[in-house]
């Protein structure tokens, strides 16, 4: 988690720099790949806690955090898959959804 804090600021830190020049560059493989390797861990996890607890999942003490958490993973399950299709089909400024995921990191 704390390696994942640390990534995100810097990952941030770019993407605000980048927003500040107007620039529209793609970020760099690693970058993505990283992003991606989070992705992974946090949604096995969720299918892991989701196959534990079933429906409590949705009903325990911690019902709010585990709710929480899904919507944190299905949104950047969501980016990603937007960021494959606008990069398959070529139609790909990105910006948008760059200022979502720092919108996202704010709230």
């Amino acid at each position: 988690i704390v390696f994942n804090a640390g990534f995100t600021w810097y990952e941030a830190n770019n993407e605000f720099k980048q927003a500040l020049e107007r620039s529209d560059e793609d970020p760099p493989a690693a970058t993505t790949a990283i992003e991606i390797f989070f992705l992974a861990v946090y949604a096995v996890e969720l299918v892991m806690k989701l196959c534990v607890h079933r429906i409590w999942f949705f009903l325990n003490k911690d019902k709010l955090w585990n709710l929480f958490d899904m919507v944190l993973v299905l949104s950047s399950l969501a980016h990603q898959m937007m960021i494959l299709v606008s990069c398959s089909t070529g139609s790909g400024n990105l910006t948008f959804i760059r200022s979502l995921r720092l919108l996202k990191m704010a709230t």
